[in-house]
């Protein structure tokens, strides 16, 4: 009997072929090296920079005293992992260097605090420059050859936004602001671009909050012809800290439950869409903190939720949800067509159809949470992450 029982049931699965299907293999994935970042995983963690590379340097900070050298930026073999140096001449202590706190460009990474600015040279593994700033919003953005950061007048209290060279330190300010009311403005979330002329603009969110009352407006600024070009004033909410995106005569942006495109010549919106049953709770899912990723005719979010969101670029409109991945995000990195990003696990996303290319739930086992941005090294192709105890180098998978 029992012969009979196998045999019907060979020939029924022989009959449904589809029962019989693989489930796509996951891309390899090559550990080259991992380095520890702490001293001890078991009872240290640690909230360290995103990794920056420079020539046969990567280099992340830790708030742990290593090998004797409290609170080092520790610099490591990019081939080997070994731990080649340490660096801590702050000008005015450190902190977790995380998000827009953290940023390089060749060789110089930048280093940020409410207090102070260090520039590091990773090719000298010394200090470049550094500099006290009182009020300053902790964060920063890279733009051409020049920093910029957001701070406030040390008398007046109103928000002033300043750069300086990159590679010397020389500060200039960009625009000063007074408020006519007794709302606290406060400059952030600076994004660049040009208009139709070929002038080079920078745009930022004034966040004002005050007395119960919350107004987010969107300020344009030529820095070409020195000159105020529009404020928006139509966002009566809060907003979080990513930046704003200028491309194609458009201005992206996130405020508090809502996406809008505005026209870069003159600051009227052309759209906006909210979440209000996009996502489970909007408010909490925090979008205009989280990944915000600009491609040819998408806008790509994704925040505090497990969902990701794909609107269409020219009017805003929903396209996709893909409700499935982890909650928690870390910035984004784009590489041949894709985009790899953290939500603890790895994702690795098709910038033009939205499918995620991996099997995120796996990557956790591999690599540990992962708690720093991707950061990509197209010219080895290898990637760049850490754990709070590790530091890993991991060879982007060639079939994906």
């Amino acid at each position: 009997m029992l012969f009979y029982i196998l045999l019907a049931n060979c020939l029924l699965n022989s009959c449904c072929p589809e029962q019989a299907v693989s489930q796509p293999t996951e891309p390899p994935y090559e550990i080259l090296w991992r380095a520890p970042i702490v001293n001890d995983p078991y009872t240290e963690y640690s909230l360290s920079s995103n990794p920056a590379f420079y020539g046969s340097t990567v280099a992340i900070t830790t708030e742990y005293t290593i090998q004797g050298v409290e609170e080092p930026l520790m610099f490591f073999d990019t081939t080997s992992g070994e731990l080649s140096d340490m660096w801590t001449d702050y000008i005015q202590g450190t902190a977790g260097h995380q998000y827009e706190s953290s940023s390089f460009q060749d060789e110089y990474l930048v280093l940020s605090t409410q207090r102070s600015m260090d520039c590091i040279n990773l090719a000298t593994k010394s200090r470049q420059w550094a500099s006290r700033i009182p009020g300053n919003n902790a964060v920063h953005y890279i733009h051409g050859s020049y920093v910029y950061t957001s701070t406030a007048n040390p008398s007046t209290k109103q928000p002033l936004i300043m750069r300086s060279p990159i590679d010397s330190e020389n500060w200039d300010t960009v625009y000063s602001f007074t408020s006519s009311n007794n709302i606290k403005p406060s400059f952030k979330s600076l994004g660049f671009g040009e208009n139709s002329n070929g002038d080079e603009i920078v745009v930022w969110k004034n966040i004002s909050y005050g007395s119960g009352d919350n107004q987010t407006d969107i300020f344009a600024y030529n820095l070409s012809q020195d000159t105020l070009m529009w404020v928006n004033t139509d966002f009566d909410v809060f907003a979080g800290v990513n930046s704003l995106k200028v491309d194609n005569n458009r201005v992206f942006g996130l405020v508090q439950e809502k996406a809008f495109c505005l026209d870069l010549s003159n600051g009227e919106t052309i759209w906006t869409n909210d979440f209000q049953g996009v996502v489970a709770d909007p408010r909490l899912a925090i979008f205009d903190q989280g990944i915000f990723h600009l491609s040819k005719d998408h806008v790509i979010l994704k925040a505090n939720g497990n969902e990701l969101v794909m609107l269409q670029r020219g009017n805003g409109q929903l396209l996709k949800v893909n409700d499935k991945l982890p909650h928690s995000f870390q910035r984004s990195s784009y590489f041949e067509g894709k985009l790899f990003f953290s939500c603890g696990e790895l994702v690795i996303l098709d910038e033009l159809t939205g499918e995620i290319l991996n099997n995120p739930d796996i990557t956790e086992r591999l690599f540990g949470r992962i708690e720093s941005k991707i950061v990509i090294d197209p010219d080895r192709r290898v990637m760049y992450f850490h754990n709070g105890y590790e530091l890993l180098c991991v060879k982007i998978p060639e079939d994906l």
